[in-house]
């Protein structure tokens, strides 16, 4: 019943702000104000020791951009969440967020300033420096919210980003001065440790980190080359009695990417990437992977896009002084995975979407079908969360999170 109070009260916030917005008269210094209302429903297949049978989530995420001239905006996005297993709890009191998810927090706070070709961005800031998906040597800076694994996001990180701009080519440095622990799977996705052993997050890093990028189109290639020293964002595991320490290890990343659109359409796309630990394997990643849109394919105004790719490594030394916990950057090896959708397109509001990967190793997998329908100002989304295979694979561990997947999402 609490959930249930909890979303009543939501959704009459959430019309309430969005009649004010629509109502208001907006004065000129605000150029941007929305607001995103999700409402997540899991209902699970079996039971488990972990957590209940069902999970509901009731999410707002208000946006404002506040014009302070016609070159700088201040840029607020807040993010508050309740669910029915307190897995967001407490309030924002640090601009460098906790282990933990916030019930009231920020998900982006910053100053914005765009030049002739200069930019910069001093707060709280989410840097995509992704080219390909899910696997990404490049996207290195921000930590990740893996509560729910397979449903991950970035987690905003304090930062001063100052970038350059010219027609062909770019220059971007960002500077970290504290450093920000991902959240760690919870519930059905929590790791399961060997008897006596207790795990405990030990966030002690705060050294200063900072990145280089820089990118050229050449021709018609856009080639990306970027150097991270700093700390990973996958903790490491250190035995200390019956206490398995999960710390996070200093290391330099050395990472490239390329992007091209060749003819018909199909767009390559890939990363390398080389990871050197004080604390862990020193390994290559490589991502490669291949996106095209085919149009009228059942209809004279459908399109169906497709993206495959394909993710591995190269071990350079191994580090035996550790313990190994889930690496998520790493356990993708030798794995295919895939992104389909398919948009009938003239006028209709159906979308068809399909999110899936496989190894080749194991054959254990990840399939998320989806159903979704969308109007002006909200969407419905329902689908299904399936995993298999051997029960030492990594996919196929989780043998209790197979489930009915319902979001509805309001915007304003």
């Amino acid at each position: 019943m609490k959930i249930i109070k909890i979303i009543v009260i939501l959704v009459v916030f959430s019309f309430l702000n969005g009649f004010a917005f629509a109502n208001q008269s907006q004065e000129d210094f605000i150029s941007e104000l929305s607001l995103r209302t999700e409402f997540k429903a899991i209902i699970y297949e079996e039971k488990s020791s972990k957590s209940k049978q069902s999970y509901f989530e009731a999410r707002i995420q208000p946006k404002v951009v506040v014009e302070i001239n016609d070159s700088s905006n201040l840029v607020l996005e807040g993010d508050f969440r309740l669910d029915s297993e307190n897995f967001a709890a407490g309030i924002i009191n640090s601009m460098v967020e906790s282990n933990e998810r916030w019930a009231v927090n920020f998900k982006k706070a910053y100053f914005d300033w765009k030049g002739e070709k200069f930019s910069l961005k001093i707060g709280k800031q989410i840097s995509d420096w992704s080219v390909t998906d899910t696997i990404s040597p490049m996207d290195v800076l921000n930590p990740r919210d893996w509560m729910f694994l397979a449903d991950w996001e970035r987690v905003g990180i304090s930062a001063f980003d100052l970038r350059f701009d010219e027609e062909n080519y770019f220059l971007e440095i960002v500077a970290v001065p504290k450093f920000t622990a991902s959240k760690l799977p919870k519930g059905r996705w929590e790791e399961d440790f060997p008897l006596g052993i207790t795990a405990e997050e030990m966030v002690d890093e705060n050294q200063f980190q900072y990145a280089l990028r820089a990118g050229v189109n050449w021709r018609e290639w856009d080639l990306t080359a970027a150097f991270y020293d700093g700390v990973s964002y996958n903790p490491y595991g250190l035995l200390n009695g019956a206490i398995l320490e999960l710390r996070y290890s200093k290391e330099k990343v050395y990472a490239f990417s390329a992007l091209r659109e060749i003819d018909r359409g199909y767009i390559l796309k890939g990363e390398l990437g080389y990871y050197d630990q004080d604390h862990g394997d020193n390994f290559w990643q490589y991502v490669v992977g291949i996106r095209k849109e085919f149009d009228g394919v059942f209809t004279p105004t459908d399109t169906l896009s497709i993206l495959v790719q394909y993710a591995n490594e190269k071990v350079v030394s191994s580090d035996e002084s550790i313990v190994r916990v889930p690496d998520f950057r790493r356990d993708l090896n030798n794995s295919m995975l895939t992104r389909i959708s398919y948009e009938k397109g003239a006028g209709s509001c159906w979308r068809l979407e399909l999110e899936g990967t496989m190894n080749l190793d194991d054959g254990d997998y990840f399939v998320c079908p989806k159903i979704i329908y969308f109007k002006d100002y909200w969407q419905v989304e329902i689908g299904l969360q399936l995993v298999g295979g051997p029960q030492e694979s990594f996919w196929g561990k989780y043998d209790k999170v197979n489930a009915f997947l319902a979001n509805l999402i309001l915007y304003f």
